[in-house]
């Protein structure tokens, strides 16, 4: 993938920046000013999708849940510390943890409009059902612009809230003839709640790589297993060296033969 193809894969979506949190300013005046975009939802309610975390502390990534009748192995840890779970504490919910999107396609509107991926959360989804319980000029959120602004409550970069507006009072502002064209370009939302593989989960439940940079050593040995085990040789799956082979072949090897 090309860094213009990638950078076109990274401006696909919505993103509001960070705020910010400043401590060594009074209480009251920490939080920096909030994030605003100005949107006109092509869809709506979109696809939902539910999503796992997986990573260590510091770093975690969305995985699109496959389900448990489908062999997740992540729903799979949450539903056996949830049985443990004998005193109500409620710990297992931070094991991979999970969270809900609404997918739309959205026109993010400035001096040039562009089409985006809106991943609505919860706490979007419920100020933006408010505006639309408002009556009948509100009903279809796809007719009206709406402000989404992000605010800090908190250090922590998790410690956010959104609010939703109606622009001009739920305007409903006819589309220009640009943002028809874009309207007609709409996204496939089809390929944002694909379900993730149960082997990459599982491989990111350990911390295995799974992307194109070099396999680790224990996916090496897992290759050596499998494909002993399958009576083959390395060159057998395409692989001339098994110390230079990728996590993303090694992974595809043990998935499909293991």
């Amino acid at each position: 993938m090309s860094e213009e193809t990638k950078q076109e894969a990274v401006d696909k979506y919505v993103k509001l920046s960070d705020p910010g949190w400043d401590e060594a300013k009074p209480v009251g005046k920490q939080a920096g000013t909030p994030a605003k975009v100005t949107l006109r939802l092509l869809d709506y309610p979109g696809v939902g999708v539910f999503r796992h975390w997986i990573g260590d502390a510091q770093v975690k990534r969305p995985f699109n849940c496959p389900g448990s009748k489908n062999g997740c192995p992540a729903c799979r840890e949450r539903n056996i510390a949830k049985l443990a779970d004998t005193e109500g504490e409620g710990k297992w919910r931070s094991i991979h943890r999970m969270d809900h999107r609404d997918i739309v396609n959205v026109l993010e509107l400035g001096e040039t409009p562009k089409l985006k991926v809106f991943q609505i959360s919860n706490s979007v989804k419920k100020r933006l059902d408010a505006i639309i319980a408002r009556g009948e000029q509100f009903a279809d959120p796809t007719t009206y612009d709406i402000e989404v602004m992000k605010s800090r409550t908190g250090r922590n970069t998790f410690d956010v809230e959104y609010d939703v507006f109606a622009v001009k009072d739920g305007n409903h502002r006819p589309l220009t003839a640009d943002e028809k064209a874009l309207l007609a370009k709409k996204y496939d939302l089809s390929q944002e709640i694909t379900p993730a593989d149960p082997q990459t989960i599982a491989a990111a439940m350990k911390g295995l790589k799974t992307g194109p940079g070099p396999a680790t050593e224990e996916q090496k040995a897992e290759v050596q297993r499998v494909l002993k085990n399958q009576g083959l040789t390395a060159l057998d799956v395409g692989v001339t060296d098994l110390d230079t082979i990728t996590a993303e072949k090694a992974q595809a090897i043990i998935k499909d033969l293991g």
